[in-house]
């Protein structure tokens, strides 16, 4: 009977992650109704490929990396489709080129919008993989964002007449020092375990901008390490938008998890595509965004 119980289990899990894979949502999550819908959820993410032993070179040498973009519409409407729609892109990138990522993100949104037939009212972007001090990376990259808002033409172009869609871009930064540890545990001592499984933290504030810390996990037999996102950009339009409470929500929407992970899903994705063309030998570069339109062919 436990054998039989642990194959229902397992059978079940398949049958979930290939209806996933197909694009079928299996639950929803509730958003700040704050944020002015349809929205645009981007996540991004640079996989960097390990060095390898080059014989003509005779050392090791970096490889390609492939950077992934995921745009996720969200319509405000969570019930009345079960079909997630989502554009997904990838782009080998040289070593040494990694962080400038403008111009795809200027493409792969501009086509997003397009082929999903949207006209945003809002759009939030996290950025993962990048020191806040990037920061002419970081100019470049939400520069690219407006531009593919607007439909690929960049300032003074063609398209100038289109309103400009209201934008927030954070930084998520997980390979940090800081920790989060409780404090009145009956029974235990103060800093014996982790702070609580969702635990926002404010007041630990950079020198240029916004940041937020979230624990999104607490391991029981360790003390894990939170996220900081720093908040570059925040057009006025979104400063309504509870950013911290949006991430949370996110973090519970990813389709291959039962629990809340670490970062938001559009950016769990594109650690998950980004990692998936980076085992290509071209990087990436021979997956079809059109033809995975709207499929979680990565999970």
């Amino acid at each position: 009977r436990g054998d039989q119980k642990r194959s229902t289990i397992i059978l079940q899990n398949v049958a979930r992650q290939i209806v996933q894979k197909m694009g079928i949502r299996l639950w929803w999550v509730n958003i700040p109704r704050s944020l002015p819908t349809p929205c645009v959820l981007i996540g991004v993410d640079v996989f960097h490929a390990p060095r390898v032993y080059d014989p003509k070179q005779k050392k090791k040498v970096a490889p390609g990396s492939c950077a992934a973009v995921i745009v996720q519409i969200n319509r405000g409407k969570p019930n009345e489709s079960n079909q997630i729609e989502l554009f997904t892109k990838t782009f080998a990138r040289e070593p040494g080129n990694e962080f400038s990522l403008g111009v795809p993100l200027m493409e792969t949104v501009s086509t997003a919008l397009r082929v999903l037939d949207v006209d945003p009212k809002s759009c939030v972007v996290w950025r993962d993989g990048i020191d806040e001090g990037a920061e002419r990376q970081i100019a470049e990259e939400i520069q690219g964002v407006r531009d593919g808002l607007r439909g690929g033409a960049p300032v003074g172009g063609g398209v100038g007449k289109k309103k400009r869609t209201p934008l927030s871009f954070v930084v998520c930064q997980k390979r940090i020092d800081t920790k989060l540890l409780s404090k009145g545990v009956p029974n235990e001592s103060d800093g014996m375990y982790s702070a609580p499984c969702g635990t926002l933290v404010k007041n630990i504030q950079s020198l240029r901008n916004e940041t937020f810390y979230i624990n999104g996990t607490a391991p029981p037999f360790s003390t894990s390490k939170p996220v900081r996102y720093i908040v570059v950009n925040n057009d006025e339009e979104m400063k309504q938008v509870p950013l911290p409470e949006l991430t949370w929500d996110l973090c519970h929407d990813y389709a291959n998890w039962t629990g809340p992970i670490k970062v938001p899903a559009v950016v769990q994705m594109a650690h998950k595509l980004a990692e998936l063309g980076g085992g290509f030998a071209d990087a990436g570069k021979t997956i079809d965004a059109h033809k995975y339109k709207n499929k979680l062919h990565f999970l």
